[in-house]
C-alpha cells in the first residue's frame, strides 16, 4: 500500500455497481462509545452513500444517500473526511440529526451529534 491508496480513484468503468469505499471504526474506552463510519461514493450514479452508528447504550444512526456535489467526493455536505497524514490519520468532521436505533422501538426520536475527529 501507498499513500495514492487513501485517495479518491477513477471508476475504471462506466458500470453502476462500482462503489469506492471507505469505513473507519472507533472506540473511546472512558466513556464506553464506539463509532462507525461506511461511505460509498458511485460516480457512475453521482451519489454518495453514509452510514454513520454511535454505538452506545441507545444507538444512533446516520443514513444518507446524496448527489455528489463539487470536485471532492470525500468533503460533500455533512460528512467531511479529509487524509491528514496517508495511510495514518485522517480528519472527519460533522454535524447532523442522528436517529435512535436498535432493537428495542423507541419512536421517532432524533437527536443533534457533532463530531470533530
Amino acid at each position: 500500500m501507498n499513500e495514492h491508496d487513501e485517495l479518491p480513484h477513477p471508476s475504471p468503468t462506466p458500470d453502476p455497481r462500482w462503489r469506492e469505499g471507505y469505513h473507519f471504526n472507533g472506540y473511546d474506552p472512558a466513556s464506553s462509545v464506539g463509532l462507525s463510519i461506511s461511505i460509498g461514493i458511485r460516480p457512475a450514479l453521482g451519489v454518495r452513500e453514509e452510514v454513520v452508528m454511535i454505538h452506545r447504550s441507545t444507538p444512533l444512526a446516520f443514513l444518507n444517500l446524496r448527489s455528489l456535489e463539487g470536485a471532492d467526493p470525500l468533503r460533500t455536505g455533512s460528512l467531511s473526511i479529509e487524509p491528514r497524514v496517508p495511510l495514518q490519520r485522517w480528519s472527519i468532521q460533522m454535524a447532523d440529526v442522528f436517529q435512535t436505533a436498535g432493537d428495542q422501538p423507541t419512536g421517532d426520536v432524533s437527536q443533534p451529534v457533532e463530531l470533530a475527529l
